[in-house]
């Protein structure tokens, strides 16, 4: 295993199953969503069944790591980039956890996480994701 891997996910999913619906994957949506946790769950585990495939492809870590998520939007308009990378972070470090890449995502684990906004790419908005040992 190198000393870093690196994979891109998405900042848009499609949330509903009947009509296509790209949600904007970002703190304020996620909470402003519903006021019903299971349904929040749900997205949660939506968006895990979509990187989920892309996350089983990395090597495990065992130890240490520091994680760098940098964003890339589909337009130039000014963003919280702690609101996108917070619910990108959540959501993938749980699911890095749950496929056995690191061993929990806590502070004994993830001692770094670092928000870059990449720039814009209006053919292909993602987050870039990097997970160093250290």
């Amino acid at each position: 295993m190198s000393e870093s891997q690196s994979f891109s996910v998405p900042i848009f999913f499609n949330k509903c199953k009947t009509k296509k619906s790209n949600w904007f994957l970002n703190l304020n949506n996620y909470t402003q969503a519903s006021k019903n946790a299971s349904y929040r769950n749900s997205l949660k585990q939506k968006y895990h069944q979509l990187i989920k495939p892309i996350v089983k492809e990395l090597d495990k870590i065992e130890g240490a790591v520091k994680i760098q998520f940098t964003i890339y939007r589909h337009n130039n308009v000014k963003f919280d980039i702690g609101n996108v990378g917070a619910i990108i972070d959540k959501f993938t470090s749980d699911c890095l956890v749950d496929c056995g890449v690191i061993a929990d995502d806590n502070y004994t684990i993830v001692k770094s996480v670092e928000y870059i906004f990449g720039g814009v790419d209006k053919h292909h908005p993602r987050c870039e994701i990097v997970i160093t040992k250290i």
